[in-house]
């Protein structure tokens, strides 16, 4: 069987490492496909349909509320596992789908969203649809958690489009389904497998019927950015949309609030996240509702937060501490798991030298980070550095959609004072803001350096590349400014290509390292070598990869 076979439904696509680099990492082909016509007709062309119209599974089973039914394989390739200890003749895998079905359906309830619509009776009941396949094998573009499918129009005087869903989901989530790369290089699909990739997809695709039947507002963003938000909401055990933080975090002039583009919103599902620790379930439901009314995407956002005396600039606003207060600055009221979050990538990041002037133009709701490294006193101490997070707030250029409406802002840093400036304490420096305060919101960060320690080991040691940030040890005469020559060998001590061999020293808890977010080469298990290299000094060791 070929690779192309395994694809037949697709809703979580992942593309991993440096093999497509020029992919979008995303969820969902609900909207993909709605858009792209040959990708529709290369997913059809792979399923079989009954005459109703729905993919044809060999059986299925009802939920105790008798909401859901999931169709389910017991033979071939899209066979559910055949485990049944309580033996009820229904596979466990599949009671569990029921279950978590009707746990998410009354969470949602609970929360105050309305129900979905139903079929009428197309997928053989009035009941809401979902079917398991074998879709976690095959090349990156065909791989998936799942799908939902709008698939019935809901006749409505309103300005949306309403629709009742179905949807499909992986037959298993297995640690073994494979993403195969068009350079030979394969990877395990899911990051979160089994039981709990069951779980989380039953959450996100659940809520995709939700918003469905509220309109379809032509803004994906924020239909992803939702369903993604309630699989942490629903599970908070996750960790799957750390993934997406991390490119956010790379990146943040390539993803900004304002675009409607359905792979912006899995990266924003962390200012959902800000929103419900402030404001509970209400505005993010309040969203959905004023949707429902017939409201632009982004003017529902600002409605829904209006009626919790907040909008939608000064959220943008107050959530910048929310991005800074991650990875090593974590605190008590940082984001859930924000001590997993990667180091920011900075748009500019300036040696201080004297007085430094910087101007910047941001995109509506674009959020920029910017930082100033101030000299240290030797190379083992971390100068002092003023993080300055920047977001354009003018939220009304947003709801209109109004895309060359850029603001500009300047940042002098002196140690004049100007007369209109905020003294950075304790430095003599003082921090000049040049631009609408109405437009552009900002935060300031200012860390006092410290003597850093190098130390001989990787860590952590094993590391679980799929999870882990791991970091390597550099000699102790590298300075904290300086780069070193990083080589990785296998266990026959032949030397590995890595991107680059040359790379720039960080700083984690205090120590000199080689520090990568994610490991740099797709690599199997097993042990391996290290030699880090600055100049005539170097450290070698060993390091063990797990999943």
């Amino acid at each position: 069987m070929s690779y192309k076979s395994f694809f037949f439904f697709s809703f979580f696509i992942f593309f991993v490492g440096n093999a497509i680099l020029s992919q979008e990492e995303t969820k969902c082909l609900t909207f993909p496909i709605r858009q792209n016509k040959k990708l529709s007709e290369n997913v059809l062309s792979t399923i079989y349909f009954d005459s109703t119209g729905r993919p044809k599974n060999q059986t299925y089973a009802i939920s105790s509320s008798g909401l859901f039914v999931v169709h389910y394989d017991t033979t071939g390739e899209n066979r559910v596992p055949p485990q049944d200890k309580d033996k009820n003749g229904i596979p466990d895998y599949v009671d569990s789908a029921l279950f978590y079905l009707d746990y998410a359906f009354s969470a949602y309830t609970q929360m105050g969203f309305d129900a979905p619509p139903t079929d009428s009776g197309r997928g053989g009941s009035d009941a809401y649809d979902f079917y398991l396949w074998e879709i976690g094998n095959g090349f990156y573009d065909e791989v998936a958690y799942g799908w939902t499918v709008p698939d019935l129009q809901i006749k409505t005087s309103g300005i949306y489009d309403k629709f009742a869903c179905y949807s499909i989901i992986d037959n298993n989530f297995s640690q073994f389904d494979s993403t195969f790369f068009t350079n030979g290089i394969k990877r395990p699909t899911y990051r979160e497998t089994e039981f709990l990739g069951l779980k989380i997809t039953l959450a996100h695709e659940l809520h995709h019927l939700f918003q469905f039947g509220y309109g379809d507002p032509l803004f994906p963003s924020f239909n992803e950015m939702t369903s993604t938000f309630m699989e942490w909401r629903l599970h908070p055990e996750t960790k799957d949309y750390l993934q997406f933080v991390r490119s956010l975090f790379s990146d943040f002039q390539k993803y900004v609030l304002s675009d409607q583009t359905y792979y912006v919103g899995y990266r924003y599902a962390i200012f959902l996240q800000y929103l419900y620790l402030i404001f509970g379930d209400f505005p993010i439901v309040e969203l959905w509702r004023n949707i429902g009314r017939g409201n632009s995407a982004l003017l529902s956002l600002d409605l829904s937060l209006k009626s919790v005396e907040s909008s939608l600039s000064k959220a943008l606003a107050n959530f910048l501490p929310y991005i800074y207060y991650s990875g090593s600055n974590t605190r008590a009221f940082s984001l859930p798991n924000a001590e997993l979050f990667p180091s920011i990538n900075f748009y500019k990041d300036l040696n201080y030298t004297g007085t430094t002037i910087s101007t910047q133009y941001l995109r509506p709701l674009e959020i920029m980070p910017l930082r100033f490294t101030f000299p240290a006193s030797n190379f083992e101490t971390l100068g002092d550095t003023l993080v300055v997070l920047l977001a354009n707030i003018d939220s009304q250029s947003a709801i209109n959609q109004i895309k060359d409406s850029s603001r500009e802002c300047t940042i002098i840093l002196s140690e004049n004072p100007l007369g209109d400036d905020i003294r950075l304490y304790p430095k003599e420096l003082y921090y000049s803001f040049k631009g609408n305060r109405n437009l552009i919101a900002d935060s300031l960060f200012l860390t006092l350096g410290f003597k850093t320690i190098a130390k001989e080991f990787v860590f952590p040691n094993p590391c679980n590349i799929r999870r882990d940030q791991i970091n390597f040890p550099v000699p102790k005469e590298a300075p904290v400014q300086g780069k070193v020559e990083l080589k990785i060998f296998n266990s026959d001590f032949m030397e590995i290509a890595l991107p680059s061999n040359s790379y720039d020293i960080s700083i984690v808890n205090k120590t000199r390292v080689v520090h990568f977010d994610k490991f740099p080469i797709n690599l199997p298990t097993g042990i391996y070598f290290f030699k880090v290299s600055y100049r005539n000094h170097e450290i070698f060791g060993k390091f063990t990869l797990i999943e």
